[in-house]
């Protein structure tokens, strides 16, 4: 009978779930973004480093530039490990922890200026290559109290002040000393300067007095170090003046030259120097006529060579002027090229910053949609978890879940919704309320035997009492579930085999 064939139903129920895809690419292209700018970051700070030790801010502010290096260090290690974000923290905590080195720095040079000068002073004089042991040994007791700057303690520090310049000056003298002493040892220290003592003792003497004087300034005021390098470059003049001296008297006396021999040798040398200046001299005129004709002519050539010398000077002095302004022209270009560089720059920034606003806005994005993947992940894993393998099957296509109800019992003929299938129904309840803004549909479909108008009716009805259960019991919106029957048309089987067709008599989706 028709009736009988009837009895086999099941509804088709699908929950629409609007899952949105996002660009698989952004992520990647924002970690690329990212990681470029913790490198120019790290960069950064490398090069604040490097300024910073030019400027000895590693003497002045030890504590801090030594933590700022360590933080370099660490941002380097942690980018290599691909952690970029943190790189680019510690990164910027390594420039913020070495400005403030910078400016403890000029706090340590301001609090200790006279130190400061000191040591110029010491180095200036070349104590540091002279006797590096000392310096370098002075030098760490300047790092200690410039770590006492750092930590505010600086009534610490200046209580170490004296000891500072003690110390500085102290090598700076020393290191004047040993200059005045090459000179000494270079020109005294000389065996031929034992004659030069004998047979030039005035002049001697007067080289000797010079050295005395040199060394005197500077145990008097080891300021005076232009003073003393003049003394002693005189005394090293006069010794070798006096050497000279003692090697033309040792020359007559090898040669055993009479007074007269003296005067011809004399006469032969005013010869040479007069070879330039063309003519021969009168020796029958005094000596002084001698003397001031050739001085005459000297100083002819040397007014002759300053005014060359002017000209040139003029010229110089002309092409100078042509730098300048050429120097003046390029300037201005520069700054030109700059002013544009810098308006370059703005805009790139500009540019820079509303494509990073747009990246954190896709990735904010992305985040969302991941996070409601997941959430929908979950209720997914919680409806299969609802039915057992006599209940149903829940699929999933595209974005919709799809239950397939094989569990439903209606009486032959049918379309009342007995209590035997409350348990399901209720399991279905649990599972669409998992999705509360999904459209509903339900649908109701039965095998190929029977008349197709009263399959097709029957189905219907069955639906729609599944689809008001649902309103009803379920407390559903109604405007959200459509019931929908379609009788033979849409078989779960394919009804060519007696198998087939009892799997479409006794099944029900939902």
């Amino acid at each position: 009978m028709k009736e009988k064939r009837l009895k086999g139903f099941f509804l088709f129920l699908v929950i629409s779930l609007f899952l949105g895809v996002g660009c698989a690419t952004t992520e990647k292209q924002i970690l690329s973004t990212e990681m470029y700018e913790k490198y120019k970051t790290i960069q950064q700070l490398e090069e604040s480093l490097m300024t910073a030790e030019s400027n000895e801010v590693n003497v002045f502010a030890p504590r801090g530039f030594d933590s700022a290096k360590q933080l370099l260090n660490q941002s380097t290690d942690t980018l290599r490990q691909g952690m970029g974000d943190q790189a680019t923290l510690t990164a910027e905590k390594g420039l913020s922890v070495l400005k403030r080195a910078e400016s403890d720095a000029q706090k340590s040079k301001s609090l200790m200026w006279e130190v400061v000068k000191k040591r110029e002073q010491a180095r200036k004089a070349k104590a540091h290559s002279l006797f590096p042991d000392e310096y370098n040994s002075t030098e760490k007791m300047l790092i200690q109290a410039t770590r006492h700057v750092e930590e505010g303690n600086t009534e610490k520090a200046k209580g170490m002040d004296p000891s500072l310049i003690k110390s500085y000056s102290a090598l700076e003298t020393k290191a004047l000393k040993e200059g005045v002493l090459d000179v000494a040892k270079a020109t005294f220290a000389r065996p031929e300067m034992k004659d030069a003592e004998n047979y030039a003792p005035k002049t001697f003497q007067q080289a000797k007095k010079e050295l005395d004087v040199a060394l005197s300034i500077l145990q008097a005021d080891p300021t005076q170090t232009k003073k003393a390098n003049a003394s002693a470059a005189l005394a090293s003049k006069l010794a070798e003046k006096a050497n000279q001296i003692a090697d033309i008297t040792k020359m007559f006396e090898r040669r055993d030259y009479s007074h007269e021999d003296i005067v011809l040798w004399y006469h032969e040398q005013l010869s040479h120097i007069n070879e330039p200046f063309q003519g021969e001299i009168d020796f029958t005129q005094p000596n002084r006529v001698i003397v001031q004709t050739l001085t005459e002519k000297a100083g002819t050539c040397v007014k002759n060579l300053n005014d060359s010398q002017q000209v040139a000077a003029n010229q110089q002095e002309t092409i100078k002027k042509l730098r300048a302004d050429l120097t003046n022209m390029n300037t201005r270009q520069t700054e030109i090229i700059q002013n544009l560089e810098r308006e370059k720059e703005k805009a790139l920034t500009q540019v820079s910053k509303k494509y990073e606003l747009e990246l954190s806005a896709q990735a904010k994005q992305q985040k969302l949609e991941d996070q409601k993947r997941i959430e929908i992940n979950k209720k997914y894993s919680y409806v299969e978890s609802l039915f057992g393998p006599n209940d149903a099957q829940v699929f999933r296509k595209v974005n919709d879940v799809l239950i397939a109800v094989h569990g439903f019992f209606f009486p032959v003929g049918e379309a009342e919704i007995r209590t035997v299938n409350f348990a399901l129904l209720d399991k279905i309840i649990k599972a669409i309320k998992q999705f509360p803004n999904s459209a509903i549909e339900v649908s109701g479909h039965t095998d190929s035997t029977g008349s197709e108008e009263i399959n097709l009716d029957l189905s219907r009805k069955r639906a729609q009492n599944v689809a008001d259960f649902l309103t009803e019991v379920g407390n559903l919106p109604k405007e959200k579930i459509k019931a929908t029957g379609y009788g033979e048309a849409r078989p779960i089987a394919s009804n060519e085999t007696e198998e087939d067709r009892t799997k479409n008599l006794n099944t029900s989706v939902l």
